[in-house]
């Protein structure tokens, strides 16, 4: 049978139907100079409707994977996408105030001290895993989950593709650099090894990594010489090599549970590991030996799995966050709690804290939500500051008689948006705080709300003023 044929709405046709939409509608008429907008109102000439000279490199090309254009006056990028009882991983900067992680085909990297300066590179053809700086900051590895990892340049306006190596055939779940930013180690889920380590523009291999027999979850790179690398996994265990090139010196089998972060101290001198067995254990980063544990019956401990861990820049305290809902900053000289940052009187699901970084004076940690927690020594009972975005493709927006617009994703989120810094329109989900159950197909304002409809077969009137 033959089908009919729609012809797609004009322009014009849109407007008229959704007042709310006439601006956007102008932008996208424009052609050549952007619309002029009062001081009021400049949040909605981000819309990127107003650049039709936009350019793109493809995804596979070796030049410029991001947007490119005079016009473009503010990127809005989404968070992390957190899952339930694995690590969510993010690294920091080591000279700025600034995160990377992966979001979906992305790379994105946001600055701490302004949430909407934002960077966005397109240059993966598949879910990006895990993204870290070079030591000197020059340079970004980012991998993704078909074992692929891209080598590009951060300080070059360019952003230009330095090398891809095809690791291994499989997921890689995490990776890292060392001091001299020549080297890099990749691990993951591959078919017949699971860790490699090669060299940053050539990728040739350095040594032959095994020791693993299961999925493994984390490495790091010892800072300082003597070079070591240590690798942790679901099968209990934390292998530890010597090298270059790198072979395996032994196991450590102290852990009775799923390994999901392992990290040498700024300095070098220490290492330590954490796992679902709510131990934190100590090595000597030369030898890799034990040499200090504490155990999970010990005063302070996290009764819940403790996913990932992070140093302080001089050494002396380790960050710890777990699915109990709480955050514990470490003395690791005593071995004691030093602070413990929690999450609100009646912390729900989305509080289960899955990732930690620590960046210069700023203490950041991922929750279930996907949400970034700035966290406060001074005030641990609630974060200093709470980043949100959306965590898949929006597909809706409409804008404010204010200057701000809102944004409807197909994660079900309703956020907000006032000069680049997104508020989530709180709903009934314990675990993602979604403000439907699926995706969000509309959103229109009404003097005092905004009317959202969803595939969760809901309208949601939500007040303007909260």
């Amino acid at each position: 049978p033959r089908r009919s044929r729609r012809e797609p709405p004009t322009s014009s046709s849109v407007a008229s139907a959704c007042p709310s939409q006439r601006s956007v509608s102008r932008c996208l008429e424009t052609s050549s100079s952007p619309p002029v907008h009062s001081p009021a109102t400049h949040v909605p000439s981000f819309l990127f409707l107003n650049c039709p000279s936009i350019k793109m490199a493809a995804a596979g090309d070796s030049s410029n994977c991001f947007i490119t254009d005079d016009k473009l006056v503010m990127h809005l990028s989404p968070n992390p996408i957190s899952e339930r009882g694995v690590p969510t991983t993010f690294y920091g900067h080591p000279k700025e105030p600034r995160v990377i992680y992966g979001a979906g085909n992305l790379v994105v990297v946001r600055s701490l001290e302004n949430p909407s300066d934002n960077f966005v590179y397109r240059g993966h053809n598949a879910t990006v895993t895990v993204a870290k700086f070079s030591p000197n900051g020059f340079w970004v590895a980012s991998a993704d989950e078909t074992g692929k990892c891209r080598v590009w340049s951060w300080d070059n306006p360019e952003h230009i593709l330095k090398i891809e190596v095809p690791v291994f055939a499989g997921r890689i779940v995490d990776l890292d650099w060392d001091p001299e930013s020549k080297r890099i180690v990749a691990v993951g889920e591959g078919k017949t090894f699971s860790a490699k380590c090669f060299m940053w523009d050539t990728g040739n291999g350095v040594g032959e990594m095994i020791g693993h027999s299961k999925r493994i979850t984390t490495c790091s790179y010892k800072p300082s010489r003597p070079f070591r690398i240590m690798t942790g996994g679901e099968d209990f265990k934390t292998v530890f090599f010597k090298g270059p090139p790198f072979a395996m010196d032994h196991s450590n089998t102290d852990h009775s549970k799923e390994v999901w972060s392992v990290r040498f101290s700024p300095d070098g001198n220490q290492l330590a590991s954490v796992s679902s067995d709510k131990q934190i254990i100590f090595y000597d980063s030369k030898e890799g030996t034990v040499s200090q544990t504490i155990a999970a019956d010990a005063a302070g401990m996290h009764t819940g799995s403790i996913m990932s861990c992070c140093w302080s820049p001089d050494s002396s305290k380790l960050l710890t966050v777990s699915m109990d809902k709480t955050a514990k900053i470490w003395d690791v000289g005593a071995g004691a709690v030093e602070c413990e940052f929690t999450f609100g009187d009646d912390p729900q699901l989305a509080d289960m804290q899955c990732g930690c970084e620590w960046v210069g004076d700023f203490l950041v940690s991922v929750n279930l939500a996907g949400e970034f927690l700035y966290l406060d020594p001074a005030n641990p009972a609630a974060p200093a500051n709470v980043v949100v975005g959306h965590q898949g493709p929006a597909s809706t927006i409409c804008t404010l008689p204010t200057g701000e617009f809102v944004t409807g994703g197909d994660s079900g989120q309703v956020l907000k948006w006032t000069d680049g810094v997104a508020t989530k329109i709180i709903g009934n989900d314990a675990a993602t705080r979604s403000t439907h159950g699926g995706k969000v197909v509309g959103v229109v304002s009404t003097p005092t709300s905004i009317v959202s409809v969803g595939w969760d077969d809901r309208v949601r009137f939500s007040s303007l003023d909260r």
